[in-house]
């Protein structure tokens, strides 16, 4: 078994290999005859113990015997570590908003709840978030400045499933990760997939049957319990993750077309447990992924959220599309019109005639209005094609131009109604 030290960075992580990695391990205190006094687990908190020490949360001795450094070894700074515990510990960053904004930025989500999904579900109970602060690694890149759970010495498992939690509460740094919105559902998410792949009864007992070809039956006897141990875990949680046949859809703004004065929205939705990336589209422009790591969703179980989204008088198309965690399995998809009404007048460019359609009719009214004094239905600025801020002849000549030339298009707003842009002193449309 290779030990996380330099070789195993240089592995997993080549292009972040120079950051600071700890063995976390339980902390002894023994009295002067050598007879043990004190026995605690070691905690990602602020300070990390409850017992012994001064107990100072600043104070870098308090986490010298928890968090034992495996590179770097004279590199005795315990700072990054001391504020991956504030942003956990609810001593340290109590508010439960600014938790949020920070836990993404401070650790690689994903990654920690991966793991901590896999221990807790075995009955792991010999590591940190399950039942005992000890047995892992972990990681801090420097280049991505985010902290890594590294699993170690996984041999006591399958114990009881009778009565495990979700969610244990020995570690409440850990607890509060999976109990938090966008942790929660990411934890979820990943259960899902378990229960979808390996985590079932046939996987194993294949497991097992290939060990017993090359182990001693004693050093696998204790185990062999193991499928019963995941047929009765699977249903529980099956029963956590709830009804299965949620679809993807938006809940508000309720309809598929919607009006509003506002140029920004939120939109919310239901997704299953399962969809893991949303993808939105505005007005088929380019196509952007709304992800919990840079604020674009969040989630409270199966209910979405969005950021703001940014909205053009007018028209507005939104079509969200749902993916799982490989990023091209579609798991369902809905959309919403929304129209940014405006109390400024809105036109076509090029419509000299306002009667909806730009075609050579528009160029011969604005002739007509240029050398015979023809009046125009009620403002100047369709007139500008070009969009100089003035009429003259080259707005006809550009208009022709695109209708039977292949030229450019008018500017905006064009070839739907809108706003104009561009200050100017023409009449403006009513």
């Amino acid at each position: 078994m290779e030990v996380p030290a330099k070789l195993f960075l240089d592995k997993w992580w080549p292009e972040d290999n120079n950051g600071v990695l700890y063995k976390m391990d339980d902390r002894f205190e023994v009295d002067d005859l050598g007879n043990r006094s004190t026995n605690e687990d070691a905690h990602v908190l602020f300070p990390p113990n409850s017992i012994g020490g001064d107990r100072k949360p600043d104070n870098k001795e308090n986490y010298r015997w928890f968090f034992m450094h495996r590179t770097r070894d004279k590199y005795d700074n315990f700072g990054e570590l001391m504020e991956f515990g504030k942003t956990l510990d609810t001593r340290g960053t109590p508010n439960a908003s600014d938790f949020n904004n920070n836990l993404f930025q401070k650790a690689n989500v994903e990654q920690l709840v991966r793991n901590w999904a896999i221990s807790i579900n075995i009955d792991d109970w010999d590591t940190w978030g399950t039942t005992r602060g000890k047995n892992c690694y972990i990681y801090r890149t420097r280049v991505d400045g985010r902290w890594n759970l590294i699993p170690w010495d996984k041999d006591l498992v399958f114990g009881s499933a009778t009565g495990l939690p979700i969610v244990p509460g020995n570690f409440p740094e850990a607890a509060r990760v999976l109990n938090s919105a966008n942790g929660k559902r990411i934890y979820f998410n990943v259960l899902k997939n378990m229960l979808d792949s390996f985590y079932t009864t046939s996987f194993v007992t294949g497991f097992f049957s290939e060990v017993a070809r090359i182990a001693p039956a004693a050093a696998i006897g204790s185990y062999t319990h193991g499928s019963t141990f995941i047929a009765s875990r699977a249903n529980t949680i099956r029963q956590a993750l709830g009804p299965p046949a949620i679809p993807f859809e938006i809940t508000s703004p309720a309809g598929d077309q919607v009006t509003q004065a506002e140029t920004s929205v939120v939109v919310r939705g239901n997704a299953a447990y399962g969809v893991w990336l949303i993808m939105l589209q505005v007005n088929g422009n380019q196509p952007v992924l709304l992800q919990v790591e840079d604020g674009g969703v969040t989630w409270a179980a199966t209910k979405w959220t969005t950021r703001p989204i940014d909205l053009s008088p007018g028209v507005n198309n939104l079509s969200f599309v749902a993916f799982g965690s490989d990023g091209a399995q579609e798991l369902g998809r809905d959309s919403v019109a929304i129209t940014v009404s405006t109390s400024e007048p809105q036109f076509i460019r090029g419509d000299s005639d306002r009667n909806g359609d730009v075609n050579l009719t528009d160029a011969i009214v604005t002739l007509n209005h240029l050398f015979k004094g023809v009046p125009v239905a009620s403002c100047l600025d369709p007139l500008d094609s070009d969009d100089s801020g003035e009429i003259d002849i080259t707005d006809a000549i550009y208009l022709l131009r695109y209708l039977f030339q292949g030229g450019s298009a008018p500017p905006a707003p064009f070839p739907g109604a809108g706003i104009d842009p561009t200050p100017d002193n023409l009449t403006p449309c009513t």
